[in-house]
């Protein structure tokens, strides 16, 4: 199950899509609001770009959302189908997929959260304290929270063992949020657009899957498996 989970973070080709035809995808793109202009005109920053565009809804500044972005007739850049991004609390660890194939495959998570207990008693900062304690609390509830990196990119990844399945949640830059189950035989995906559920549908012959694979787009935004909650910390594991 780790190993179809990895190769699930490999189909995120997304971001070669974009960097060849960034205003025209097929694919959501991740945007920042950079600044509020008048007659609902925003400044976005979009990867290392900046532009401007107006939106039908109101935004707010400083946050990240995946829209549907398209080059209108006029010359304009036209927004649509935008989803707030799930403000995740940071996680300090990043591995990339052999590590993570390792680490989840050998280690329980009672390895996890002694090696993550270790880290937090030796904090350096208090950002660094607050990010392992994050890890700790969710192990406490079955979740490990990590970034798997690919190349440059980082995607940030929840998962949940069952007894017979795996529970996730991976944030992609140019995929959205993805939450699935992976049990023998059977994989349900959940996603935030139509265009992804096309692409992940095209491209899991990769993977090699022989069971059957489920894909729904969510009516609504797809949560993380674990929020770190505005409480006084319940650290013992």
């Amino acid at each position: 199950m780790i190993e179809r989970l990895l190769e699930i973070q490999k189909l995120n080709l997304a971001s070669k899509i974009a960097k060849d035809n960034i205003f025209n995808s097929t694919l959501p793109i991740r945007v920042k609001v950079l600044a509020k202009k008048g007659g609902m005109k925003y400044l976005l920053q979009v990867g290392a770009r900046m532009l401007e565009t107006r939106s039908q809804r109101e935004l707010e500044v400083g946050a990240k959302y995946f829209a549907m972005m398209k080059g209108g007739k006029a010359g304009n850049i036209i927004l649509s189908s935008l989803i707030p991004e799930p403000k995740v609390s940071k996680s300090p660890l990043s591995l990339d997929f052999l590590e993570s194939k390792e680490l989840l495959s050998k280690n329980t998570f009672k390895e996890i959260a002694e090696f993550a207990s270790e880290q937090l008693a030796h904090s350096k900062n208090k950002e660094e304290f607050l990010q392992w304690a994050f890890v700790l609390s969710g192990l406490q509830k079955g979740v490990l929270s990590l970034n798997i990196q690919e190349e440059e990119k980082k995607h940030y990844t929840q998962i949940k063992k069952r007894k017979n399945s795996l529970e996730f949640y991976a944030l992609f830059s140019h995929l959205g949020s993805i939450s699935g189950l992976i049990a023998p035989g059977t994989l349900d995906l959940s996603v935030m657009y139509p265009s992804v559920a096309k692409f992940l549908s095209e491209n899991l012959e990769g993977m090699k899957w022989k069971g059957e694979v489920r894909i729904k787009v969510s009516n609504g935004e797809i949560e993380p498996l674990f929020f770190l909650q505005e409480q006084l910390l319940n650290l013992s594991i």
